[in-house]
């Protein structure tokens, strides 16, 4: 059983990069600023994916990208709301 699709995997690799990058420009490398930066970059690109695609299928996991069989501008969502939570707490 696969619970990932490729374009799952390549935005999530994508996003968490990017988010690794700016942090080391800024000086932020902890867990909460990694998660804070590549929620919204997860979730913009399986966004602008999914609406690319045309279907505009926005909940179902095999229309964009997924891991887990979640969509995964959801689990950026989740990402972001960690990361505040993580720089909440210090």
């Amino acid at each position: 059983m696969i619970i990932f699709n490729w374009i799952g995997l390549a935005i999530f690799a994508v996003s968490f990069g990017v988010a690794f990058g700016i942090g080391s420009l800024l000086g932020h490398t902890s867990e909460g600023a990694m998660m804070i930066l590549a929620g919204p970059i997860a979730a913009a690109l399986d966004l602008a994916h999914r609406y690319q695609k045309g279907n505009r299928q926005w909940f179902q996991g095999a229309a964009g990208g997924s891991l887990f069989f979640i969509p995964i501008w959801c689990l950026g969502l989740v990402w972001l709301a960690l990361g505040i939570s993580y720089l909440a707490k210090g």
